[in-house]
């Protein structure tokens, strides 16, 4: 087997330790707290206009926008799950 370069060395020897009292660390938490608050409140709204599409497409028989509606309450639905979700699987990854 092929001996490791020390490239490879030097980089199993480093260790990365998440400080939370490092500078600066607070204003990016807020910012990362207020995009993940915007972005669930752009899934509600578009949640919102889908059931609004696809409410109207079946009252007025019109089956792109009915289709349209359906697809856009799934991804709604599951962008919303995926924002929500984010934060549990980042707090698992730093755990690992």
């Amino acid at each position: 087997m092929a001996k490791p370069t020390l490239f490879l060395q030097l980089l199993g020897a480093i260790t990365i330790t998440p400080n939370p009292a490092a500078p600066g660390v607070k204003g990016l938490q807020t910012a990362v707290n207020d995009v993940a608050m915007w972005a669930e409140i752009t899934c509600g709204l578009a949640l919102v206009g889908s059931i609004v599409a696809l409410a109207a497409g079946h009252a007025f028989q019109l089956r792109h926008a009915t289709e349209g509606g359906k697809l856009g309450v799934i991804w709604s639905l599951v962008a919303a799950f995926l924002v929500g979700i984010a934060t549990a699987l980042i707090n698992a990854a730093l755990a690992l």
